[in-house]
């Protein structure tokens, strides 16, 4: 392998314990973007909340790979992303078996009141679901919608 090559490999791998050390003498946690499926191991052994970003929220490969994590993903809207395509994306990690998403929403088309209800309402069905068995999902359901939640959109 070739000197550059090799450092290149090098650089993402410096930065990641850079990050690491810096949650660990701040007390903070790290949270930091992967962009392929490839790099979801390398960084949640350095991370620990993974972010998707707004670019990648549609690379269903990788949103299927983060669910097998067992880290907290977060979620970052495209600025021209509805809706839907983001709760679809949140959806792919939901049945994969990742059930710790964070939504973060950037740009114009931030989150209005109807559409964080329309968000809370989704979230509330969804955690329902996983429960897996029928006794079970009333208490889930009740128990997502009686949560007290909070939205902080940018832009």
């Amino acid at each position: 392998m070739a000197k550059s090559a090799r450092r290149r490999r090098k650089r993402p791998l410096d930065g990641l314990r850079l990050l690491r050390e810096a949650g660990a003498a701040t007390g903070l946690p790290v949270v930091t973007e992967v962009m392929s499926p490839e790099e979801v191991d390398l960084v949640a052994d350095h991370a620990n909340m993974l972010q998707v970003g707004a670019r990648n929220m549609q690379n269903y490969p990788l949103l299927r790979r983060l669910a097998r994590t067992g880290r907290p993903v977060l979620l970052k809207r495209g600025l021209s992303a509805t809706l839907g395509e983001w709760l679809l994306a949140a959806e792919y990690l939901l049945a994969g078996g990742n059930s710790q998403v964070g939504f973060c929403s950037d740009g114009p088309q931030s989150l209005t009141l109807e559409g964080f209800a329309e968000l809370m309402g989704s979230l509330n069905a969804a955690a329902a679901r996983p429960a897996g068995r029928r006794r079970a999902s009333p208490p889930a359901a009740r128990a997502a919608s009686s949560r007290r939640t909070g939205c902080c959109a940018s832009g």
